[in-house]
């Protein structure tokens, strides 16, 4: 699927959406949500504390079997990178960054919404054609050289460690809010099925 912009009707404000945004469809009832809303500048000064909150979030998936373990377990590993990247990728540390986990039957949908600026919006949106037209084997590689080579923290290699182990179904979309302000939001959502969990 091809990363779409679109003018809004605000004026020449600008919305960008890639996969599972494209054509979305709103469920009006889903067997559990849960929302949190955090400051990035609490997180940024302890990054363990993503952990804390994905590892919160996730015990609202499962049992208490082998298997619900398992899951609790995985979906925490994929929540704490999204919501690491949104905190990182934050433009005021003092605007809360939100992340959600919502189930349906066999199926968990995370997303984090966050505000951003023009500069990571040019980033993500790179990283997105790369996604396009490099395979993920490849772009994986390419992604741990440059790491290993620069020491580079938003190397974005542990999103697609999550993207290439659980076979995620991803979304992003990107709103244009002010242009005077450098203003953007920042949606990511992903899809997974609880087999692919417990598999891991």
């Amino acid at each position: 699927q091809e990363f779409v912009w679109t003018y809004l009707k605000e004026g020449d404000m600008m919305s960008g959406i890639y996969g599972l945004y494209n054509n979305e469809v709103v469920k009006k009832s889903k067997d559990s949500i849960l929302t949190c809303f955090i400051l990035p500048m609490d997180f940024m000064k302890e990054w363990r504390n993503c952990s804390e909150i994905s590892n919160i979030i996730s015990n609202v998936s499962g049992d208490r079997t082998k298997s619900g373990k398992q899951v609790k377990n995985s979906l925490s590993v994929v929540i704490n990178e999204l919501l690491e990247n949104a905190v990182k990728y934050s433009s005021d540390t003092t605007r809360a960054v939100s992340v959600s986990l919502c189930k349906e039957k066999n199926e968990f949908e995370i997303e984090t919404i966050n505000i951003s600026n023009k500069k990571n919006v040019k980033e993500l949106s790179d990283f997105i054609k790369k996604l396009k037209s490099v395979d993920m084997e490849t772009l994986y590689m390419q992604q741990l050289i440059k790491a290993a080579e620069s020491n580079d923290f938003q190397s974005g290699l542990g999103f697609l460690t999550i993207l290439k182990e659980f076979d995620l179904k991803l979304g992003i979309k990107i709103v244009e809010k002010s242009k005077k302000i450098n203003r953007y939001d920042v949606f990511v959502k992903v899809k997974l099925e609880m087999d692919k969990l417990v598999a891991h």
